[in-house]
């Protein structure tokens, strides 16, 4: 992006015409949501944003974990998550700060469509493409533990697709991924659709 990603101002879903940093909306969003615990982690420019998020985490006596490998991909993030809640949580949900279709609703529908399935790792899928949020239980914790480089769950969900619970989210639902300037741009003309969390 050329510079700190998740500070980008995004439109704010509970005021018309104002922005929001991109990390402040995800974690308003989780917060709204049933997740239990929230655990917020940071890598580059980690001391920056944390001041950003500082009365979002004081208000919610949310966790912050600043991962300090994060420079060698993804897994270190999700490891350094995952540290914090393994021996305490059955269920760990990954949620990307930068894929702005996720909020609370999708979120909930995700939680419970896992937790009454019994599956032992759980998706989203938006226009029949397996997507984010996604959800593992604990007996798939050592495998997350394994993964290395800039990779996510996609492997575990390649090896366990038969044990997987996918999710259909509603109509309205499409991947909003921030990854290069132009989707920024894009995101920005855009004008937000009557579905929670989705931009036509």
């Amino acid at each position: 992006m050329g510079r700190i990603k998740q500070l980008l101002p995004v439109p704010d879903q509970h005021k018309a015409g104002s922005k929001i940093p991109l990390i402040v909306r995800m974690i308003e969003q989780a917060v709204l949501s049933g997740l239990e615990h929230i655990v917020v982690v940071l890598g580059h420019e980690a001391e920056t944003i944390q001041k950003a998020i500082s009365p979002l985490v004081e208000e919610h006596g949310l966790a912050v974990v600043i991962n300090q490998h994060y420079a060698k991909g993804m897994s270190t993030s999700i490891k350094a998550g995952l540290g914090v809640v393994e021996k305490t949580h059955a269920h760990a949900m990954i949620l990307l700060a930068d894929m702005l279709h996720i909020d609370a609703h999708l979120i909930d529908l995700l939680l419970r469509g896992y937790l009454g399935s019994g599956a032992k790792l759980g998706a989203v899928r938006i226009e029949g493409k397996r997507s984010h949020p996604v959800i593992f239980s604990r007996a798939l914790f050592a495998e997350l533990y394994s993964l290395e480089g800039d990779i996510g769950g996609r492997e575990l969900f390649e090896h366990h697709h038969k044990e997987a619970f996918l999710l259909d989210a509603p109509p309205g639902y499409k991947v909003l991924d921030l990854d290069t300037p132009e989707d920024y741009s894009s995101l920005l003309s855009a004008q937000p659709s009557s579905q929670p969390g989705s931009l036509k």
